[in-house]
């Protein structure tokens, strides 16, 4: 993601694979989510803007204290982002935060997904989930 042309070529999956959904905020649980989140919302502009978030994996303790930082309304409908998952339980950190808020979870996209239990993870807590890569697409 801090290559310029991998960060603009995954953008553009990203966004084709979403653009159809009915989708107002996309984000994810810091660090891994956020340069995703950063070049998919401005790659979202101005066919269809996105406007984006990060969740913070515990308060800061100072400041406004919020989990959630970025462009996040109550009642949203989001889909959230990961660079890897493994079993999908960093993910649910930022969809437990999102559903606080009254959001409406739509999915997870992960970027490769490492095929140790995140999918059947996210069926059971009744989330859909993606993925672009898995391990095996590089192996």
């Amino acid at each position: 993601m801090f290559d310029p042309e991998g960060a603009a070529l995954l953008a553009d999956l990203l966004f084709e694979a979403i653009k159809d959904e009915d989708v107002e905020c996309i984000g994810g649980l810091e660090t891994g989510a956020i340069p995703i989140v950063t070049a998919l919302c401005a790659r979202s502009w101005p066919e269809k803007p996105l406007k984006g978030f990060f969740v913070r994996k515990e308060s800061k303790g100072h400041g406004t204290d919020q989990r959630i930082d970025g462009l996040l309304e109550r009642g949203s409908k989001v889909i959230l982002f990961e660079d890897v998952t493994t079993t999908g339980g960093s993910a649910m950190q930022a969809v437990n935060q999102a559903r606080q808020l009254d959001c409406t979870v739509l999915k997870v996209v992960s970027v490769v997904d490492r095929l140790e239990g995140a999918e059947e993870n996210f069926r059971t807590a009744g989330i859909k989930f993606d993925s672009v890569f898995t391990w095996r697409d590089f192996s």
